[in-house]
């Protein structure tokens, strides 16, 4: 394995090794750069990085590459809890005006940066909503990430991401089918 350059909160390290880890605590959003696709994974509650005042849930992070421009999601439902859910948004500062949650635009207002530098225009956004099965789409067909989160009174929490677009362009899942298929044929 090549050596794997990651930035985040403005310092770079470099994994050396397949496994290798970094981690980063922060109460304030950020970007994680890499020379290399990587695995990043959140871990959030106590309201730092996501919302509420509820238990801690991990949520696997998929890169923007992989957004897609409309989701169609469910929050979590549990018969013995009562849960707080939201949605959390990802995007570009572009496709915000144009983003509507079950047929509503969302305001402008509460969007935060994730880079201070300014060289990326990303922004997010922590929506509440009710229980059950929700809409969110850009209406200009702008690529957008969607995260889905809910916690509990009683030490409950989840999270996962509301999709992902793992057709063309994105060629890495090209050529996995293809590598799979090839391995297949030469195993007969």
């Amino acid at each position: 394995m090549r050596p794997v350059s990651v930035e985040m909160c403005q310092t770079v390290e470099t994994l050396d090794h397949a496994g290798d880890i970094s981690a980063e605590t922060t109460s304030e959003p950020l970007t994680i750069r890499a020379s290399s696709p990587i695995l990043v994974a959140q871990f959030g509650g106590y309201g730092e990085p996501l919302p509420g005042t509820g238990p801690r849930s991990m949520l696997v992070v998929p890169p923007s590459e992989l957004f897609r421009s409309w989701y169609t999601l469910a929050t979590g439902h549990s018969d013995f809890n009562t849960f707080t859910h939201y949605i959390i948004l990802v995007a570009n500062r572009s496709a915000v005006d144009r983003l509507q949650l079950d047929g509503q635009a969302l305001d402008n207002e509460d969007w935060v940066e994730f880079d201070a530098s300014g060289r990326d225009d990303m922004v997010g956004r922590a929506v509440p909503v009710a229980a059950g099965v929700h809409v969110i789409v850009q209406m200009d067909g702008k690529p957008f990430g969607a995260y889905v989160y809910g916690h509990s009174d009683s030490n409950c929490a989840y999270s996962f991401t509301a999709g992902l677009c793992l057709g063309p362009p994105n060629n890495l899942v090209s050529r996995l089918v293809v590598a799979t298929h090839a391995l297949r044929r030469t195993s007969l």
